[in-house]
Parts: C-alpha cells; structure tokens; sequence
C-alpha cells in the first residue's frame, strides 16, 4: 500500500548474494512500529537468516531492537506438511529456540528464547509460517496462478491456455528446469493481462494485479494483520 514508506534503519544484517533484498518500512498509523522485508535469495539460505534475526534479539539488550513478531514464506515444492513443518523446527533446534506443540502451518505460534548474558530473562516472539501454495505441492508461481484464477472464467481459461502453451515447450533450449516452467506459464498470463508491460520485470507486472481482491490470496494475507 502507499502508506507503507520504506526508511533507512541502522540494524543491519550481512547481505551476502546478489539477489536477496533487505528493506525496513514503517506506517505512519502504527508509531513506533517498523517491518523489515528480507528476500533471501532461496529455500537454502532460509535459515542462515532466520538465525541472524534470532541471534540479534537474543543479543540486543534494548528490547524495542528485538525482533517481535517473524513471518516465514517459502514454496512447498513437493514437500506435505510435515516435511514443512520439520523443516522449519530443524531452523529453530539450530538456534535453541523452544516451539510448542503441536507446530501448525499457517497459524501464529510463540516461540521463547533465552536472553544473552541474562539467566532468567526470556523473550516471546510470534512465528507465521506460510508454505506456498498452502494446500498443494508447488511454488509462489503456481499460488499466484491458483489465485488468479478464481477472478473470473475469463482468467481461469487464460491460465489453462497459458499452461497448455507451455506445457508443449522442450525441455532445451529454453526450459531445462522444471521451475522454470511455473514461472513462464505465470509470465505468458501476465503478459495477456498487461500487455503493455510485456517488456517490464516480471515483478513489475505482478505489481499491476489487485490481488487484495482475489480471496484465495486474501485469506493466506489476511494472517499478516496482526504485524
């Protein structure tokens, strides 16, 4: 939303691959409140910075530099839900961070760490961890798709049109790995819907789709209220 302005903020975290991202933003209804939002680069590096993140609350002494709340989106590929689960509690084991069970997808779960040089204090901070799709093997491409198909018969039939184009491409040259194909299938819609950004980064036209309106991406979104 424009609301949300991004700010320059003096925690920092070591940036180590050309394609992650590290912004803070803040909202001016919500003083004293700010977000940041890491782009990690790929499921591996997950837990490298999920660890920094943990480590510095765990070593900041002025609590309002503690992380509270962590939201965690990954795709869930060909995992179920158990293996996304046992993922995540292997990140936290490697932290020492207790979890309670059961552990739930989808659902915000408090966490409690021990505070550095403080043998009693603890700390409580709130997980969300979202596997995308939420109810289906596959990636961010194929929830996004998911998504824009429920908008109307018109869409559902571009996305099947869009797939089935797709799906008759050769492996070589062009889509020699598999997840590679979600995301064509995903750029050849959104280069129907804004033709006239056909040209423009695929993050650029996913910017252009009102995807508050479309329930089914609403309701993973709507967790995010409590930040």
């Amino acid at each position: 939303p424009s609301s949300i302005k991004k700010v320059v903020k003096r925690i920092t975290f070591e940036i180590s691959k050309h394609n992650e991202e590290f912004n803070w933003y803040y909202h001016p209804e919500k003083e004293g409140k700010e977000l940041a939002i890491w782009g990690a680069g790929a499921l591996e590096e997950i837990p490298n910075k999920l660890y920094q993140v943990l480590e510095r609350t765990q070593n900041e002494r002025n609590s309002i530099d503690r992380f509270q709340k962590i939201v965690i989106f990954f795709d869930r590929d060909t995992r179920d839900d158990n293996a996304c689960i046992q993922l995540i509690k292997d990140w936290l084991s490697k932290s020492k961070i207790k979890y309670p069970e059961p552990f739930l997808l989808g659902d915000w779960t408090k966490l409690t760490m021990s505070i550095a040089d403080e043998a009693k204090e603890t700390y409580p901070i709130d997980l969300l961890v979202l596997a995308l799709p939420p109810n289906r093997q596959g990636n961010l491409e194929i929830f996004l798709m998911d998504a824009l198909a429920t908008a109307s018969s018109s869409d559902r039939l571009l996305v099947e049109e869009a797939g089935k184009f797709i799906a008759e491409i050769p492996d070589t040259p062009y889509l020699h790995k598999k997840r590679l194909r979600a995301k064509a299938q995903l750029g050849a819609v959104l280069s129907v819907v804004s033709p006239d950004w056909v040209f423009s980064k695929l993050d650029q036209r996913l910017i252009l789709v009102e995807w508050e309106k479309l329930e089914s991406a609403w309701d993973i979104y709507r967790k995010l209220e409590k930040l």
